[in-house]
């Protein structure tokens, strides 16, 4: 790698909170923040639908089998913790036939990968996922994106963000499914 000063070194992401861009000062040189669009929102090319449900998982599972019927191409689902992933692949698999991965951090690097694989180069058209997969990957064709489980908090909503990001990429169109339970339900 060339010395410090003989290289650039360029960051891109659809949010830039504050405390990121403090870092970036402090340790860049001659620190330069270019905004594209609208920082912290999503491109018109993804079509964002909510679908009303309970946190019934099973009836969550039930309404996850309808939005699948909604694209052909890849999915990306995303969950809120690694027992989810590993419960709906699971459920995926034998009740429905449908073959899929799971990443998240309790599985290994290699599992991982292989998962990542699959899905990348099209053995697999369902990917089940934590909020590792939220940021830095790019899948091409990703058609859709379902949130089976929205962020929790207010706080969240960069993760929101980054997960509908996923789909839509290149200039290509992508729909973002996004399973809304209202109000305060017990363990949320």
């Amino acid at each position: 790698m060339p010395r410090g000063d003989l290289r650039q070194t360029f960051m891109f992401s659809a949010t830039f909170p504050s405390e990121i861009q403090k870092l970036a000062r402090d340790f860049l040189r001659n620190y330069v923040w270019i905004a594209v669009g609208r920082v912290g929102s999503t491109v018109d090319n993804i079509r964002q639908q909510l679908m009303l449900a309970t946190s019934d998982p099973h009836k969550k599972m039930e309404l996850l089998i309808q939005a699948l019927g909604h694209s052909d191409g890849r999915t990306l689902i995303f969950v809120q913790k690694k027992k989810t992933a590993t419960w709906l692949c699971d459920c995926l698999r034998s009740m429905y036939g449908v073959a899929a991965e799971e990443i998240h951090g309790d599985r290994s690097q290699s599992q991982r990968e292989y998962a990542l694989r699959m899905f990348r180069d099209g053995n697999i058209r369902i990917l089940v996922a934590t909020d590792v997969a939220a940021r830095g990957l790019d899948v091409p064709q990703v058609t859709h994106v379902i949130q089976f489980d929205m962020p929790i908090s207010s706080d969240d909503f960069d993760c929101y963000v980054h997960r509908i990001g996923r789909t839509g990429r290149a200039g290509q169109a992508g729909l973002a499914t996004s399973f809304f339970v209202p109000g305060k339900e017990a363990g949320e």
